[in-house]
């Protein structure tokens, strides 16, 4: 938002529903250390808060508007005391779409840089990760939240993005509809 004021104006005036990420992408768990998602020590109520608080004063400052009241934990690390922390501000803690059973997720991995890593997937490879989530389920990706990021380390031309109609014109003809998660949010809680 700070950075990049232009395109967090353009991104509202397309419509899009912009929540919170935090300020400054802290690692708040100590998941990357022990694989728990314990609180940092380092991290308080205050400190957590600030870095939200912070975010949305900022995003308000350069739209004019206000932020959804979602947010997102930087790394998905997140615990209840954490969310708990959140809802005290008003925000609902939103995360991309996993199915553990399957050892699928709809983390593009746009955020994996070095193509010698074994997670590292050409632009054309993610699409093709993402499209086949849903394969022989009956629900499919319905419902479904992917991550991605406008801004990666990729080499020129590996971004997402850059294949990001391809995606969703793959999915469109699948049958898939795009709606804001604060409609999906709304419409799963109606039952």
């Amino acid at each position: 938002v700070e950075r990049h004021p232009e395109v967090t104006r353009q991104i509202v005036a397309a419509g899009h529903e912009a929540g919170n990420h935090s300020w400054d992408h802290p690692h708040l768990t100590t998941f990357d250390q022990n694989n728990r998602h314990d609180t940092r020590p380092e991290i308080s109520k205050s400190y957590f808060q600030s870095q939200l608080i912070r975010t949305a004063s900022k995003f308000e400052e350069v739209t004019g508007e206000r932020m959804a009241p979602l947010w997102r934990a930087p790394f998905g690390e997140v615990n209840s005391e954490l969310m708990r922390w959140a809802e005290e501000l008003g925000y609902r803690h939103i995360n991309w779409t996993r199915d553990y059973s399957r050892g699928k997720t709809l983390d593009s991995l746009d955020w994996v840089t070095d193509p010698g890593d074994r997670n590292y997937y050409a632009n054309g490879d993610i699409v093709k990760r993402l499209l086949d989530f849903g394969a022989g389920t009956p629900s499919g990706a319905s419902g479904g939240i992917v991550l991605m990021h406008l801004n990666t380390k990729r080499p020129p031309g590996q971004s997402l993005h850059d294949k990001l109609q391809d995606l969703i014109g793959a999915w469109r003809q699948q049958g898939y509809q795009f709606v804001k998660v604060s409609r999906m949010l709304a419409e799963s809680e109606k039952g």
